[in-house]
C-alpha cells in the first residue's frame, strides 16, 4: 500500500477550505436560513394553537362554570397568560439571531 504524501495536503487544504467557507458565511447564510424558516413555521404553529385553540376553549371553560369573585378574576387571566407567554416565545428566538 503506497500512501501519496501529496493527495493528502491536498484533501486536508480542501478540507479547511470547505470549513473557513462555513465559518465566513457562504454556506452559513443558508443554513441559517433555513433554521430561520423551521423558526417561524414552529412559532406560527404555536401561535396559531395558543390563539385558535386555548384561548377559545378557556373562555367556553370560564363561561360554563360556576366559579366568581376572585377565583373568576384569577381564572380570566390564564387567556392574558397564553398571550404572553406566545410574545415571550416569539420574541426569544429572534433576539438571539440578532
Amino acid at each position: 500500500m503506497k500512501v501519496v504524501v501529496g493527495g493528502e495536503d491536498n484533501l486536508f487544504k480542501t478540507i479547511k477550505g470547505a470549513l473557513a467557507r462555513t465559518m465566513t458565511g457562504e454556506s452559513r447564510a443558508q443554513a441559517m436560513g433555513g433554521n430561520m424558516v423551521s423558526l417561524f413555521i414552529g412559532l406560527l404553529i404555536a401561535a396559531i394553537v395558543v390563539l385558535q385553540v386555548f384561548i377559545p376553549v378557556v373562555n367556553d371553560a370560564i363561561a360554563s362554570s360556576g366559579i366568581s369573585g376572585t377565583e373568576q378574576t384569577i381564572v380570566e387571566l390564564l387567556p392574558l397568560f397564553g398571550v404572553l407567554l406566545l410574545l415571550i416565545a416569539l420574541a426569544g428566538p429572534l433576539m438571539r439571531r440578532v
